[in-house]
Parts: structure tokens; C-alpha cells; sequence
């Protein structure tokens, strides 16, 4: 039995099984309880945009950040019952949010910061009529922006937050306060 013991003192099989429990004891620490990777990092403004959402889901996004403009603008859209739906107008409202609620990436789980502008119009939805591209609007349906300030570090094609990388073009599930979107990232920036 000595000869299968380190020093003669522990088995080696022992000694191998207890260095892969603690190593892996300190992955799992430093993955779940360690600090924020994103503490000291450069403030990142996110946009997102989506070309139709449910004036609904806006209505509850405006509720939630107290935004009482954009419930009014969803109001009066959708009381017009004259609205002309041929394509985007220029027709929108746009509120900075002191308070804004939060928002995160519902699909990874990670905190994108908090909403800090909501800017709302018609709907945009793109259909080929006759071999030409046409744009129209959809009722109760409405186009959102959306922009968030979050801590992140910079990536040379996007940015990294939370361990999860992020690049313009990207489709994320957004939770915003009560608001569940699926949504586009379109403008990713440093703030200086």
C-alpha cells in the first residue's frame, strides 16, 4: 500500500480528485460571487430599436419610467382613426428618463443598465407590392428606441459586458422595467 501513496503519507488518486475539487470550487467562486468584470470600466451607451412593437408593451415601458408624453402620444395614435398609416412620419416623441428602469439581457441573464431616453413613432413595416419595396405602418403598433447607459469594456468590433459580447446588428431579448421586446442593438458608443 506504500508505494501507491505520495510521501507516504496520501494516495495520489486522492491528492488528483482533491485538486480538481478545489480548482474547480475557485472557477465557480470567482464566476458566481467575484466581483463585476465591468467595475471601473468606460460608460457605454446601448440603442436599441425595434420597427414594430405593441403600443401596449410601449404603453407599459412609458408607465414604468414615468414617461406620461409617450402614454399620451400612444393615446391620441391610436384614437385617430383618420391616422394615415403610408409609411414613417416624422410624427414621434422623445423623453429623457431621470429615473430610468432597468434593463437586461433576458436571454443571457445580464444587466444592460438603465434606460436613460424612449423615443416612439409609427410603426415601419417593409412589403414588396408590385416589384417595388413599399413601407406602412401597422395599427397599434409603434417604432421604439430605446437607450441605456451600462459599464463595459471595449471590445475592436463591440463591446463586452457581463462576460457576453455585444456588436451593432445584434437581436436581443430586452427586459425593460415590465417591457419584454425582442429588439436590434443599432448604435453602441463610449462615452468620452
Amino acid at each position: 500500500m506504500k508505494k501507491y501513496k505520495l510521501f507516504g503519507i496520501i494516495n495520489i488518486i486522492d491528492l488528483l480528485v482533491l485538486v480538481v475539487i478545489i480548482l474547480a470550487a475557485a472557477f465557480l467562486g470567482t464566476k458566481f460571487l467575484g466581483g463585476s468584470d465591468t467595475e471601473g470600466a468606460p460608460e457605454i451607451n446601448i440603442t436599441f430599436t425595434t420597427k414594430e412593437v405593441s403600443d401596449f408593451v410601449v404603453d407599459k415601458l412609458a408607465d414604468e419610467c414615468s414617461a406620461s408624453e409617450i402614454s399620451d402620444f400612444i393615446d391620441k395614435k391610436q384614437a385617430d382613426a383618420d391616422r394615415v398609416l403610408d409609411g414613417f412620419d416624422d410624427k414621434y416623441v422623445e423623453f429623457a428618463v431621470e429615473q430610468g428602469c432597468r434593463m437586461y439581457d433576458d436571454t443571457e441573464k445580464i444587466e444592460l443598465g438603465k434606460c436613460t431616453n424612449i423615443k416612439v413613432s409609427n410603426s415601419q413595416s417593409s412589403i414588396v407590392e408590385e416589384g417595388v419595396w413599399q413601407t406602412s405602418g401597422k395599427p397599434d403598433y409603434s417604432w421604439l428606441e430605446i437607450k441605456s447607459t451600462v459599464n463595459g469594456k471595449v471590445l475592436d468590433n463591440g463591446v463586452e459586458i457581463g462576460g457576453e459580447t455585444y456588436l451593432v446588428g445584434d437581436y436581443v431579448v430586452l427586459r425593460a422595467g415590465v417591457a419584454k421586446i425582442y429588439i436590434e442593438i443599432t448604435d453602441i458608443e463610449v462615452v468620452k
